[in-house]
Order: structure tokens, then sequence, then C-alpha cells
């Protein structure tokens, strides 16, 4: 954390080194790379953006995070993007992330998309510690077991707040 730390004082050269850990499997380094990205500010949006095409959904939700917070109207395009992605998980944060940004749906069918998405993302995530272990999988066989209304919306609790 004191490394995360000092890199977010470091300013835009150390953006790209705590985009580059969002994605590792230590949920420490995660939240502290996503913290220091938060202290570095506004020049980094544009590569937490660029994270978002990350193969990794462990990365795409960290950038989300942090672009809920730093994105502004130029995380807007991206994050409505995101909400069509293949991880129930990135998808309610995006959701998340539009609704802290104070975005308003301009069309129905994104209206639609976006009130389904954050209804369920609202829903699970009251859920709370009870519910990380099922939730925090990528879906892998890990979990195969697991209901179907489960598995789909698997990846939404991996954040400070559910990890325990």
């Amino acid at each position: 954390w004191q490394a995360m730390e000092a890199l977010g004082k470091m300013g835009a050269e150390a953006v790209k080194p705590l985009v580059s850990v969002l994605g590792r499997n230590d949920k420490g380094v995660k939240w502290w790379s996503a913290a220091a990205l938060e202290r570095v500010g506004a020049c980094a949006v544009e590569s937490l953006i660029g994270a978002l095409g990350d193969g990794s959904w462990e990365v795409r939700q960290q950038a989300i995070e942090v672009l809920g917070t730093l994105g502004g109207r130029r995380a807007i395009e991206p994050l409505v993007a995101a909400l069509g992605d293949g991880n129930s998980g990135v998808r309610g944060r995006a959701a998340a992330a539009l609704e802290k940004l104070g975005w308003v749906a301009p069309h129905d069918r994104q209206r639609i998309l976006y009130t389904t998405v954050l209804a369920a993302w609202k829903e699970q995530h009251a859920v709370g510690r009870p519910a990380d272990e099922p939730l925090c999988s990528d879906g892998s066989d890990e979990h195969k077991g697991l209901p179907g209304p489960v598995k789909e919306r698997m990846g939404i609790f991996t954040d400070s707040q559910s990890v325990g």
C-alpha cells in the first residue's frame, strides 16, 4: 500500500504502472492501485478508459470504479458501452458509475438497459458479505453447481465494501 500511495503522489507518470496492476489476484493491490489512481486524478481517465477493453473482467471492474469517481463527462460514453459487457459485475459497476456521475439515458433502449442492470446490481450488492464467495467468481467451473441466476450475476462483489 505504501508503494501504491507513493505512486499516487507522482502524478501522470505513475498512471501506466498503476493501471497495469488493477487485475492482480491480490485484492489489496487492486484496491490500493485504484485508490492511488483516484489520487492521481483526471490525467488517469484516458488510461482507465483504455482499460475497459482489457481481457480481464477484474481490470475492467476496477477501472470502472475509479471512472465513477474521476471520469466526468469524458467517461460517460465508455461507461454506457460497458453496460453491454459480457461480465455482469462489469455491467453492474458501469451502471453504478453512471448513476454516480448523474447520467440520464437519452433513449428508451438505453434507459431500459441501464435501469435493469442498475436494479440487479443494487439487489446483489445489498446481499453483502454472505454472497462474496459465489459472486466474486468469473463464472469458471469452480462454482458450476450454482443456480443459473447466481452464475449469471457472478463477479459483482470484489470491492473493498464486500471483501472481508
